[in-house]
């Protein structure tokens, strides 16, 4: 891909997501070099643990779909709201790593498999699954560094991009076409 790929408009501090404030936001607009793909969104840096993990209150706020790619999901907290986004109606799919990280992801599989939300291991087409992200509704994407490993929310630097652009979403989507 020749030259750049994205133009950021323009950024601002904003109260935020779920009510927190300080978030960087940058507003995007312009279209990939060569595919002429639009490039229209926001996306919305949170800073961890100032801003109280807020990836985990985003996976409550689905209509219809959420898919989540975890590398590590011990939470209590995120695995009850997947559960109730499911009891709910929204179609919930969870996507973990096996190879090296599976053992600690088997007790929150069988928890979420036993609450109607559709569970598998992630394609073995790629060595290691280490993604994580949600999409939620075909609209809204969050990148995260951190795992939803609850005993590590108050002491880890983690980032999470909250991202509106449709074809980061749809790429993030792919995954579970592996």
């Amino acid at each position: 891909m020749g030259g750049s790929a994205r133009t950021l408009r323009r950024h601002e501090p904003r109260q935020g997501f779920r009510g927190g404030s300080g978030e960087l936001v940058a507003r995007v607009e312009g279209q990939l070099d060569d595919t002429h793909t639009p490039l229209t969104g926001t996306l919305v840096l949170l800073v961890e643990p100032e801003q109280g993990y807020r990836a985990v209150d985003a996976l409550a706020s689905p209509r219809h779909e959420l898919d989540l790619t975890m590398y590590e999901l011990p939470d209590p907290e995120a695995e009850q709201i997947l559960a109730a986004d499911a009891h709910r109606g929204v179609r919930v799919r969870v996507l973990f790593d096996r190879d090296y990280i599976g053992r600690y992801n088997r007790a929150g599989l069988s928890f979420l498999l036993g609450q109607s939300v559709a569970v598998r291991w992630a394609s073995d087409q790629v060595a290691i699954t280490h993604e994580k992200t949600s999409a939620i509704d075909r609209r809204t994407a969050v990148v995260m560094t951190g795992n939803l490993t609850s005993e590590y929310y108050s002491t880890s630097r983690d980032f999470a991009v909250v991202d509106s652009i449709p074809a980061d979403v749809a790429a993030i989507e792919q995954t579970f076409g592996l």
